[in-house]
């Protein structure tokens, strides 16, 4: 069962002086459960087969699942920081750690507050090949953020990278979800479509793929091609009216594209989640919190307008 409780970010002073010390100190026992279950599934990664291989990645799937990739992040940053003078962990994971502000506690017998110890059994090189792998899982799961808004909007915004970015990705995914209905021609009726676009689905995400099949049909008018019943859904995704998203399949392949896809996503238990309005309203808060301060005043220097 995933814990969703978020990370607690200040020092037990903080807690103590604003009243939140059942807080921290929840968030530390549950830092200190996420460390063990990392020792864990590294050690369950572990292949019987080959001698010293471990499916790291397997590893940060199964443990992110249930802690979320944010507290992963911050039990694995505090580990390195606290030994930053170990040569086993890389440059590129020393620096990422750096990247994460965690207050540092007074222990005893200790001269200087130090970073906290949340534990962990697992040797120093499989928690770098750890980190590598989850910092790649963080990635990735970036490239599955749509961008909300049209590209004035982007541009006004400072956010014409995200815009580009986020477009990028839903071509993509659209030339891909073409391929496969052009490919599904010569296939006897019913065409069974799961399969492929499970594929697509793992590689774009169900969010991605339902976005620009929706945006495909809001841009069609009154094509009798697709069902009343994907026309209703497809009006509760909030695209942009200018959107640049075309799909050259026939309106009929498109329609069976979708109707497979929702009831993928309904076995999935995908269609449950928060209406993809608020998902994109997630997105923008995102974008805007990763956007460098430095765009703003670049755009307020090219069009005059206060951001």
């Amino acid at each position: 069962m995933a814990i969703k409780k978020t990370v607690y970010p200040h020092s037990a002073d903080y807690a103590r002086d604003n009243g939140e010390l059942p807080a921290y100190r929840e968030s530390n026992n549950i830092n200190r459960e996420c460390a063990a279950a990392i020792d864990k599934a590294i050690h369950d990664s572990h292949s019987r087969e080959r001698q010293y291989h471990y499916d790291l990645p397997a590893a940060v799937e199964k443990v992110t699942a249930v802690y979320g990739e944010k507290r992963v992040a911050w039990v694995m940053a505090a580990m390195v920081q606290r030994h930053d003078y170990d040569g086993r962990y890389s440059d590129q994971n020393k620096k990422w750690a750096q990247g994460f502000n965690i207050p540092r506690e007074q222990e005893y017998g200790d001269s200087k507050p130090r970073v906290p110890y949340y534990g962990s059994n697992a040797h120093p090189v499989l928690i770098d090949g750890f980190i590598k792998d989850l910092r790649k899982h963080m990635e990735q799961k970036k490239e599955h953020i749509i961008y909300p808004h049209d590209y004035e909007t982007a541009y006004m915004k400072g956010e014409a990278d995200a815009y580009h970015k986020s477009m990028k990705q839903n071509f993509a995914c659209i030339k891909a979800i073409d391929k496969v209905l052009y490919d599904s021609e010569s296939k006897p009726y019913p065409k069974d479509l799961t399969p492929e676009l499970q594929k697509l689905t793992d590689k774009y995400g169900a969010e991605r793929m339902a976005y620009v099949l929706a945006a495909v049909v809001q841009e069609s008018g009154y094509d009798n091609g697709f069902s009343g019943a994907n026309r209703h859904w497809a009006k509760g995704f909030n695209i942009p009216e200018k959107h640049p998203i075309k799909s050259y399949a026939h309106s009929t392949l498109v329609n069976e594209g979708i109707t497979q896809l929702r009831d993928l996503m309904k076995e999935q238990g995908l269609e449950k989640k928060p209406s993809i309005t608020g998902q994109l309203k997630e997105n923008a808060a995102r974008i805007a919190a990763e956007k460098p301060a430095v765009n703003k005043t670049a755009v307020k220097n090219k069009t005059g307008q206060e951001l």
